[in-house]
């Protein structure tokens, strides 16, 4: 959550170096561009959208490896998981 929104202006920059060709080609060239056609705001329109794809991942990911490593302390290692370290 947190990461997302110092990674969101970055993200935006990119998107609009790819999507519009000519208006930039590194993020320095892109950067006051940006904020002098549209303002600050223009780097985080994308905030909500970026939650929603990368908050449900980051909770899938971290369920399927909390799950995996449950399967594998039943089925693989021999010993308990509290006499692992």
């Amino acid at each position: 959550f947190i990461a997302d929104i110092a990674l969101s202006p970055m993200e935006a920059a990119k998107v609009r170096i790819q999507t519009m060709p000519g208006f930039a080609s590194t993020l320095r060239e892109a950067w006051p561009k940006m904020v002098k056609n549209e303002g600050y705001g223009t780097f985080y329109k994308g905030l909500v959208p970026l939650w929603g794809r990368q908050i449900p991942y980051t909770m899938m990911k971290f369920a399927c490896f909390e799950r995996t490593l449950e399967l594998l302390y039943q089925y693989v290692v021999p010993k308990p998981r509290e006499q692992c370290t």
